[in-house]
């Protein structure tokens, strides 16, 4: 009797490990496929943008496109965007950067043109003041993942619903920017 009762006991625990396993595994998966369509989103958005040519370092058709990844939690998606430095957009080669903190960013952007597409994870965009922002947005697509994100001023945002992307615009932020997207863009878009 106490065999069976071993078995028994030795049987559901492997049961819930291997649920336990399978979940985990379900959910690395599942991680890994927004990251994918995130690096996706964010090179199909930048093929529909127009950057001032004048004071960037977009002023030559061979200047590289420089996608920044502000954040702590950013090591899934860089490999996804470093596929598109493979491809161009609208002609020019991708670059893409990875961002710790504002310090980082600010030491960027005053490099060469800086970042022209500024993904922003987390909560380090909460680090900005609002003159960094305002700075950032004359010639810096900004780009989150929240409806809070675009309060705090960023221009877009990618907001995950039931396993799809919803782009939101926040048209406020995109009015005094020399950033500007196509109407192809801002049709498929939402506003805040």
């Amino acid at each position: 009797m106490k065999v069976c009762r071993w078995r028994w006991f030795r049987f559901i625990f492997f049961a819930i490990c291997a649920a336990f396993l399978c979940s985990s595994v379900n959910a690395a998966s599942n991680v890994l496929k927004q990251e994918k369509l995130t690096a996706a989103v964010i090179y199909q958005i930048s093929r529909f943008v127009s950057w001032p040519e004048s004071e960037s370092a977009l002023a030559h058709q061979d200047d590289e496109l420089l996608i920044c990844v502000l954040g702590k939690d950013r090591s899934k998606l860089l490999p996804q965007l470093q596929y598109f430095t493979s491809r161009k957009s609208k002609g020019r080669s991708i670059k893409v950067q990875s961002l710790k903190n504002r310090r980082d960013l600010l030491a960027q952007q005053s490099v060469s043109g800086g970042c022209h597409i500024l993904f922003s994870m987390n909560g380090e965009w909460d680090e900005l003041s609002d003159d960094d922002i305002r700075l950032l947005r004359q010639k810096t697509l900004l780009i989150g993942k929240t409806r809070d994100f675009l309060k705090g001023g960023g221009m877009l945002a990618l907001i995950w619903v039931k396993s799809k992307i919803n782009i939101v615009i926040n048209p406020d932020a995109l009015e005094g920017s020399d950033v500007k997207l196509e109407s192809r863009l801002r049709v498929l878009a939402k506003t805040l």
